[in-house]
């Protein structure tokens, strides 16, 4: 899956703050990794926003951050809009699938933190790059409800490549929040998954932590 297209979906709904690694070259459709946990809460769907509404609300808002001088307060806001919207511990959750229970408590804490950071740290320069309105066209397309999720799907061209995007949402206190995104009908959680299944075979819970503390040190140099 190619980075370029992560950074389409990413600007298109300012949202899914996912770093370039998630989405690696050998990403597997969904259906290939582990089942992972899903909302179990019904929608009562006249309590919330219509959800292509609400998408499309987000885009524009990312538009406007997109827009404005860098600088902290422009970052300030991005990340408001971003913490709003994304639901950090169920993407954590996921992104460890059938793992996640075997990690002891305190290391799933330690792992929400510095995934949320890597993801905080990625989605500050991802929205701050100036050709995203430029460069890439948005045809809104679908929503899928069911009784715990509505998917909100899109297709995104850049140049000569569309990309399919499906944004996962669902209802937390009372208002949408992402909780996994396909890209031509790749999982991002369960790309995470497949990452970790194998770093967690070879290294651990805390050779995953390691990485983790590294590639966060990394992106704050640069």
């Amino acid at each position: 899956m190619k980075k370029n297209l992560l950074k389409s979906a990413l600007f298109m709904l300012a949202m899914m703050a996912v770093p370039a690694h998630a989405m690696a070259q050998d990403a597997q459709p969904a259906a290939a990794a582990q089942d992972v946990p899903k909302p179990t809460a019904v929608l009562d769907y006249s309590q919330l926003p219509e959800p292509m509404a609400f998408a499309k609300a987000q885009y524009k808002e990312a538009l406007r951050l997109n827009g404005l001088k860098a600088g902290d307060s422009r970052d300030a806001q991005i990340k408001a809009l971003v913490d709003a919207l994304v639901d950090y511990d169920q993407l954590a959750e996921r992104s460890m699938g059938k793992r996640w229970p075997s990690i002891e408590a305190s290391k799933q804490k330690e792992f929400k933190a510095l995934f949320r950071e890597l993801l905080e740290l990625t989605y500050l320069k991802r929205l701050s790059d100036k050709s995203f309105k430029d460069d890439y066209k948005v045809e809104w397309d679908r929503v899928v409800k069911t009784k715990t999720s509505a998917t909100v799907s899109c297709f995104t061209r850049q140049k000569d490549v569309e990309t399919e995007i499906e944004t996962v949402l669902h209802s937390v206190d009372g208002h949408w929040e992402v909780y996994d995104m396909l890209l031509d009908g790749a999982s991002i959680t369960k790309t995470y998954q497949k990452k970790y299944d194998k770093k967690i075979g070879e290294k651990g819970i805390d050779g995953i932590l390691d990485d983790m503390r590294e590639e966060i040190a990394n992106l704050k140099k640069k």
